[in-house]
């Protein structure tokens, strides 16, 4: 009895050991499951099982793989990409045409056009303002009488009928009275045959040592329309305050000395009364176009003022 016990148990643990062997080999070579004995057919099922559960996992990354791509390809398009909808992607793919790109520029040169218009007549208000007083008109200017270049007596009603350029210096001035000598010298060569309209002055404030002979010859260096003016101390000292120049003399001893004064060029209307000034800013270009402006606006008027007297 126990003899024949152990042979079943023996022949059982063989069979199983086989049947294991045939599902090993039948998962193998991809066999079905309806092949092989009952319990052949149980281990193939439970194989199988396995096999799924193996897939699944690998489905579930090949769709984790397949759902991150798109994500790598924003981040790439987010960082290497031109941001669709800018001017440059929409220019290089086409939607951007060169008629509308004109138009920008346009656009551009119209806006740049009135910066500089709205920026001119600013200047020219702040001008206007800077000229006025309490009284509406500035208190520059005046009556004076001084010695011409000739020694002959000038007054201020001499040069009326024409615009008067008049810069207050000293000939011995090293370098800014020549420098604003000959900006107003390059201003009247610009306006051509309009410069007959200006007389341009020169007042000295240093009458001890600028003499007649002195001051033509030092004028002779710049336009020939200049005209100097000199005097004595009482009278240069008068018309330099009718026009509030400020002018003082250093310390130093003998002739060698120096006079700090105003650096500023006046201009009078052809009737003897102050328009405007230009400081030293004001470049040559400048006043001669300001100038060129005032000339025409006076040729006009005195055109229609000539019509209405032959009428």
């Amino acid at each position: 009895m126990i003899a024949r016990g152990v042979v079943k148990c023996g022949l059982s643990l063989f069979q199983s050991g086989r049947n294991r062997v045939v599902v090993s080999r039948r998962l193998s070579n991809g066999t079905t499951a309806g092949e092989g004995s009952s319990t052949g057919s149980k281990s193939i099922k439970d194989a199988n099982s396995v096999k799924e559960s193996i897939k699944k996992p690998e489905s579930k990354a090949t769709s984790e793989t397949s759902t991150a791509e798109p994500k790598v390809q924003s981040e790439f398009q987010t960082r290497y990409i031109p941001e669709k909808g800018s001017a440059w992607d929409r220019f290089k793919g086409g939607s951007l045409s060169w008629p509308a790109l004109v138009a920008f520029a346009g656009v551009g040169c119209v806006l740049l056009g009135s910066y500089s218009y709205q920026k001119a007549k600013k200047t020219e208000e702040m001008r206007r303002t800077h000229t006025k007083t309490v009284g509406g008109k500035a208190k520059v200017g005046g009556d004076w009488e001084l010695v011409n270049m000739k020694g002959e007596t000038r007054k201020n009603s001499d040069y009326h009928g024409k615009f008067v350029l008049i810069y207050f210096g000293f000939t011995f001035c090293p370098d800014i009275c020549p420098d604003e000598l000959e900006k107003i010298s390059e201003a009247l060569s610009g306006l051509g045959e309009n410069a007959k309209y200006i007389q341009p002055l020169f007042i000295s404030i240093d009458p001890e040592r600028d003499t007649e002979e002195r001051v033509r010859e030092y004028l002779s260096e710049f336009h020939p329309s200049f005209e100097g003016l000199t005097g004595t101390v009482e009278q240069c000292k008068a018309a330099a305050k009718l026009f509030r120049v400020y002018f003082s003399k250093d310390n130093t001893v003998g002739d060698d000395y120096l006079v700090d004064h105003s650096i500023i060029t006046y201009l009078m209307d052809p009737t003897g009364e102050f328009l405007e000034f230009y400081g030293k800013a004001v470049t040559a270009s400048d006043m001669c176009l300001r100038l060129s402006k005032l000339i025409q606006n006076y040729k006009t008027q005195l055109e229609e003022h000539n019509r209405t007297i032959n009428a």
